[in-house]
């Protein structure tokens, strides 16, 4: 799995991520909104890029499910490893832990982006593009472990 941009609401988590690991995150205004009903849970994330709001949006069943093995859920969800391309010679190596999240069956979603104002030009044929998979899991606080620079 590869990341190409990673956007949060907070410039020191910025800082922190592009500074210590090489990473690329990218602060923006962001937003969100949590609609939990008995049955059905909708959450949208919106965020403001070159003054346009975009958004994900998805209506899920409110019971969650395990993550079972060898699933697309556990491929996307747990990684233990993180790698960043420092420069030719060198990548940095870190582990991450965290608890084995619960899913959420998704019943409908909306993605309003504009990818090539966010990503580049290259990405702007995405803008038409529908999703191949859609996942909402409950994340949870994790740990960054130290980095390890493989030569």
């Amino acid at each position: 799995m590869t990341f190409i941009k990673e956007i949060v609401p907070k410039a020191a988590l910025t800082f922190i991520a592009n500074t210590i690991y090489k990473e690329k995150y990218l602060t923006l205004p962001m937003k969100h909104s949590w609609n939990i009903k008995e049955d059905t849970i909708e959450i949208s994330y919106h965020w403001n890029n070159k003054n346009r709001w975009n958004n994900f949006t998805v209506k899920a069943e409110a019971s969650p499910f395990d993550v079972q093995s060898n699933s697309e859920e556990e491929f996307i969800t747990e990684h233990y490893w993180g790698y960043t391309h420092i420069n030719e010679k060198c990548t940095s190596e870190y582990a991450v832990e965290h608890p084995r999240w619960k899913m959420y069956k998704v019943i409908e979603s909306s993605i309003d982006v504009v990818y090539g104002k966010l990503y580049g030009e290259t990405f702007s044929f995405l803008d038409d593009q529908k999703a191949d998979s859609i996942m909402l899991a409950e994340g949870s606080e994790i740990i960054v472990r130290s980095m390890n620079k493989i030569v």
